[in-house]
């Protein structure tokens, strides 16, 4: 059993992790898990120079981003990542957190292969393939040293239900990605690229 301390010294081992992995590529697929959590809470401590310093100025992203600061900023805040930060995230919820997200990046890794065998061009097919089997494999080995320090099995993990909305959103994300056209699949996995 962890006590508090020592999910603060792991967490930081994760996001010591979680930068290293996103400096090796741009605007990777591990966005909306594990890692942009981490990450987004470090950056909740940081100075923010406003979401419109990501893109270029003027540009239509620069335009979008800036209609969102507040939304951002309220994600930003969320007690989850506040307590992430801190130390003082119940272990509980921390447990189960990585256990959903260990269930939406199997599912998100299913979309991003969809993706990838309906991109029209090749480093398009080449690109999603990658991300799909970079969220599977960077993500899943910090899980499972989660899980190592949980005490769950692999197994154990797998008989865990996906929570509802975990359930929700990657079933959105696999129905767009099998029944609806390749720029809506495109706008419906893009955003976890950003967030």
């Amino acid at each position: 059993m962890l006590g508090r301390a020592d999910a603060r010294v792991h967490i930081g081992e994760a996001a010591k992790l979680a930068s290293r992995s996103s400096r090796s590529s741009t605007r990777s697929p591990l966005g909306c898990s594990l890692t942009s959590l981490i990450l987004a809470a470090m950056e909740q401590h940081a100075a923010r120079d406003g979401l419109a310093a990501t893109a270029a100025p003027g540009s239509f992203s620069t335009e979008l981003w800036s209609g969102i600061e507040g939304v951002y900023a309220a994600i930003l805040d969320h007690p989850f990542l506040a307590g992430l930060t801190d130390g003082s995230l119940d272990r509980e919820a921390f447990e189960f957190y990585v256990v959903q997200d260990a269930h939406y990046l199997r599912e998100y890794a299913r979309a991003l292969s969809v993706a990838a065998a309906r991109a029209p061009a090749e480093a398009d097919i080449a690109m999603f393939n990658d991300h799909a089997a970079g969220a599977i494999a960077v993500e899943r080995s910090l899980h499972e040293a989660f899980f190592v320090d949980f005490g769950y099995g692999e197994d154990e993990v797998a008989r865990t239900p996906m929570a509802p909305t975990n359930l929700a959103y990657t079933s959105y994300l696999l129905a767009t990605a099998y029944g609806a056209s390749f720029a809506d699949l495109l706008g419906a996995v893009l955003p976890c690229y950003w967030i």
